[in-house]
């Protein structure tokens, strides 16, 4: 996963010297030069990549499904800078670096530059597992299966203390007396 033999760049200083560039081929032969990539991210690795983008965009507090897609995008670019290149983006400011990338028209261009095959499986794995996500814990079916196993050991805690109740009083009533009684009130005594 490492970028052989590359130094990784800090977004603030790639931006400004990209912006120092006054032609467009400047800046793309700036670009092919300064951004390096990967060669091949294991697919573990990817899922776990993808599983992060997921529990952070499309989660609330309580684990409830919320999805947001706009933090889901720009997470999915904040993985792909830094897993995929050498260009640096800060986890306690990512928000205003990928304000600064997105301004240069750096977001586009460097990921035009990525080679097709390495974001492919990204990708396919972030469309799964997100098609997993809804099929498993927001469809209605899925719903409805989340919620008996949520409320399950409550309902069973009920039903025993109401079984527990029905025996205590089952083994305190005279059910021959009762029985009596009832016959005589059916015959009309």
């Amino acid at each position: 996963m490492e970028i052989k033999n590359t130094i990784e760049i800090d977004v603030k200083d790639f931006v400004n010297k990209y912006n120092k560039f006054s032609t467009t081929t400047a800046k793309e032969s700036y670009l092919k030069t300064a951004v390096k990539f990967v060669d091949y991210i294991n697919f573990e690795v990817v899922e776990v990549l993808c599983d992060q983008i997921l529990a952070n965009s499309c989660y609330d507090k309580n684990g409830n499904i919320k999805i947001n897609t706009c933090k889901k995008y720009i997470m999915y670019i904040f993985t792909i800078f830094n897993q995929y290149t050498n260009i640096a983006v800060h986890s306690d400011k990512w928000m205003e670096e990928f304000n600064l990338l997105s301004k240069a028209g750096l977001v586009e261009a460097v990921c035009q530059l990525m080679p097709d095959n390495l974001i492919t499986t990204l990708d396919s794995v972030l469309k799964m597992k997100t098609d997993d996500m809804m099929t498993n814990y927001y469809e209605p079916h899925a719903f409805i299966s989340n919620q008996v196993l949520k409320y399950a050991p409550m309902i069973h805690g009920v039903i025993d203390r109401f079984l527990g109740g029905v025996e205590k009083i089952s083994k305190e009533v005279d059910w021959n007396g009762l029985a009596e009684a009832l016959l005589k009130k059916d015959k009309g005594d």
